[in-house]
């Protein structure tokens, strides 16, 4: 744990580097404790291998789960994160413990291809520090130094996605690629379905209830929560649409056998167009 830490350290250091002012840019902020949910398998929503693009680069990380704590890691080993990861109204909170006490919690969110937040703790850590400071989001503050250079939360789960919603608008997407590349062709990529799984927290959807089986075969049944007109469209990886259509009952069977093997994403859009609901399954 130690090793992590220093890991972070560094990291936010070669961050302030950039600059004349470090007291701008390292994070004051930390909670006193982790997310308060249940932590997930990560390998179950991301796979065991991640490919990012970024900008013309494309990187490659290993993710791992002990059953207690997630790891990703680096090409060369090094540890990029290693601690609870928890989802909540459609936003995965990442906890790290820096001490016994104190922990470091920033949000990610996947959208499609998109992933915001992996590679920018400390940036978000300077937004929270900007709005707490604000007097926004009083619920979390724990307490405040006197010369505002060290500021303990409390993760309280309802300010703190109403926060991290805010703070991902302002994070650029990175891109994840299906699997490994063979030159720079999309069509070259293959997609590492292992360990990926379809988990569905009632906590975490209005509409939609539960999707099965998983994987699924020839065809896969979505019930919602409640009966209601909703629109969805399945989509693969890259975020191409590959199927849509209606659903009018509370239970309802969509045809998949057409479908390659592989990993999709199946969003819920209300009829409204004011709600929009997505979860990743597999076809095999």
């Amino acid at each position: 744990m130690k090793r992590i830490f220093l890991v972070l350290i560094s990291t936010l250091l070669f961050c302030a580097s950039c600059t004349n002012n470090w007291s701008n840019v390292i994070p004051k902020s930390s909670f006193d404790g982790a997310f308060p949910k249940v932590n997930k398998d990560l390998t179950k929503v991301l796979g065991n291998k991640l490919y990012i693009k970024r900008g013309k680069d494309t990187t490659v990380f290993t993710v791992s789960d002990n059953g207690k704590l997630n790891l990703i890691t680096d090409k060369n080993g090094d540890t990029i994160f290693c601690g609870t990861v928890s989802k909540f109204r459609g936003l995965y909170y990442f906890s790290q413990a820096l001490t016994d006490t104190t922990f470091l919690i920033y949000a990610v969110k996947i959208k499609g291809q998109y992933l915001y937040g992996l590679n920018a703790p400390w940036y978000e850590g300077i937004l929270i520090d900007h709005r707490i400071l604000k007097g926004l989001y009083k619920e979390l503050v724990k307490s405040i130094s006197s010369d505002n250079k060290v500021i303990r939360l409390h993760p309280v789960k309802s300010e703190m996605r109403k926060m991290y919603a805010d703070i991902m608008d302002s994070i650029p997407p990175d891109t994840m690629l299906a699997g490994p590349v063979k030159g720079n062709a999309d069509k070259d990529m293959k997609v590492d379905t292992t360990g990926i799984a379809t988990q569905i927290d009632p906590e975490e959807f209005d509409m939609l209830s539960k999707i099965y089986p998983v994987p699924a075969t020839t065809e896969m049944t979505i019930e919602l929560q409640q009966k209601a007109d909703v629109k969805y469209m399945i989509s693969d990886i890259l975020g191409k649409s590959i199927a849509n259509g209606e659903l009018h009952d509370t239970s309802t069977k969509v045809d998949v056998s057409s479908l390659p093997n592989g990993v999709y994403v199946l969003t819920l859009l209300k009829a409204d167009g004011k709600g929009e609901e997505s979860v990743r399954f597999v076809k095999q």
